[in-house]
């Protein structure tokens, strides 16, 4: 029996994965901005996707707190 298996890279399987979240993950997003002290301290990564926004591909760069490691997605460009 023959297999086409693929190896993806970590950028490739987050890319496939699309963004599901799960619904704890609010409730973490909360507790980080608590425990940062209601702010970030956001830097850029480097990392970007493209997704598909209803009918136009929208490029999302990463950003990361400096403090205390919460990841977010935006549309702003560094």
């Amino acid at each position: 029996m023959e297999t086409n298996a693929m190896k993806l890279n970590m950028n490739e399987m987050e890319l496939t994965a699309g963004g599901v979240t799960h619904p704890v993950d609010g409730v973490v997003d909360l507790y980080s901005w608590i425990a940062c002290g209601f702010h970030h301290n956001y830097k850029y990564t480097g990392k970007k996707q493209t997704r598909i926004d209803l009918f136009w591909r929208v490029t999302f760069y990463q950003r990361k707190c400096q403090d205390c490691g919460h990841v977010d997605w935006t549309r702003t460009a560094p």
